[in-house]
């Protein structure tokens, strides 16, 4: 496996563009062995009235070579043997394939490689997926603590509010007593200290 797709950032946007664009130009799966004994084998769709992926053409007295669609100026794909597509591996060597100038044939070779990035791709979006999962754990149990915390707090909140608010309205029974006494027959008597009182008590 290289070491792009093992470790690194992950399968970039382009190559899974190059991926996609390679699988767009071969017939669509599913495919099929189909066939008899007499002719051979042939790869075809399972869909669409059986289009031809691959089949197979006598090479020689005792070979075989296999042939690919090969799309016409009319819209229809012929099957055209590997020889005629070849790739030669260089300009003196012309007989000596070094590829196969055809999509299902690229396709076919390549089709291992992409499995394998894909499949490493899809890991490493388990790996973070699970990564995320347990960060998503860690902050409902942090959230969860953090509630009880808060429910603890209000609870001592709302104890010292009842307090607050009790203190509030004995001081204002208080005051009103004061001014009320400041009127009645002790009030000259005891006037400095009861002011001295209210003044506290504002």
């Amino acid at each position: 496996m290289s070491e792009r797709y093992g470790s690194g950032p992950g399968m970039t946007p382009q190559r899974l563009y190059e991926i996609l664009t390679a699988l767009r130009a071969v017939p669509a799966p599913p495919w099929g062995w189909i066939g008899d004994t007499r002719g051979g084998p042939i790869l075809a769709t399972q869909h669409s009235g059986q289009l031809y992926v691959m089949g197979f053409s006598r090479c020689g007295m005792q070979g075989a070579q296999p042939r690919f669609p090969v799309k016409a100026p009319s819209g229809w794909s012929l099957m055209t043997d590997a020889k005629d597509l070849i790739v030669p591996r260089t300009d003196y060597d012309p007989k000596t394939f070094r590829d196969i100038d055809n999509p299902v044939a690229r396709f076919l070779k390549d089709a291992p490689q992409y499995i394998a990035e894909l499949l490493e791709e899809l890991n490493r979006r388990a790996r973070r997926l699970a990564d995320k999962t347990d960060e998503l754990s860690t902050a409902k149990e942090e959230l969860e603590k953090a509630t009880d915390l808060c429910g603890d707090h209000c609870g001592e909140r709302d104890e010292l509010e009842i307090k607050v608010e009790d203190l509030e309205r004995k001081i204002h029974l208080t005051r009103v007593a004061l001014e009320s006494a400041q009127h009645g027959p002790l009030g000259e008597k005891y006037m400095p200290f009861l002011t001295q009182l209210l003044e506290q008590l504002a």
